[in-house]
């Protein structure tokens, strides 16, 4: 896509340890890693970011951080910014309704640890911020 004569574009990875699974031979976070690189490669060749959606581990559910990012921590070194989405039962929505956080973890151009109050409604299949932004 072209806007007033610069290229633009965005390219999205939805779940990085499928496409990782699907060419391991038994070494998980070998095949990871080569996906991230390769995933390096072809954002260097468009000059466009990357949206790279991944699994967190059992222990990153109650509380986001870094280390929650299964399997990926090249990711985790090669990435500008890393956001963590967790639910938050602290906030009550009900019905088909979920109350969920984005945190900011890491943010190479400016300060990380903002966090964004969300709500997502099931019926519809929409975010909507909720609050805005906390540190």
């Amino acid at each position: 896509m072209k806007l007033s004569g610069k290229q633009s574009g965005l390219i999205v990875l939805d779940f990085l340890q499928i496409w990782a699974a699907r060419r391991s031979l038994g070494d998980f976070r070998k095949a990871t890693s080569e996906c991230v690189a390769e995933l390096q490669d072809a954002v260097r060749a468009a000059n466009v970011p990357v949206l790279a959606i991944c699994a967190l581990n059992r222990e990153g559910y109650d509380k986001p951080s870094m280390s929650a990012l299964r399997e990926s921590s090249d990711l985790e070194y090669l990435a500008d910014t890393v956001t963590l989405m967790a639910e938050d039962e602290s906030r009550s929505v009900g019905g088909m309704r979920k109350a969920l956080t984005l945190h900011l973890v890491k943010n190479r151009r400016g300060p990380a640890g903002r966090q964004v109050h969300l709500l997502f409604d099931g019926e519809v299949g929409k975010f909507h911020e909720d609050g805005g932004y906390a540190y």
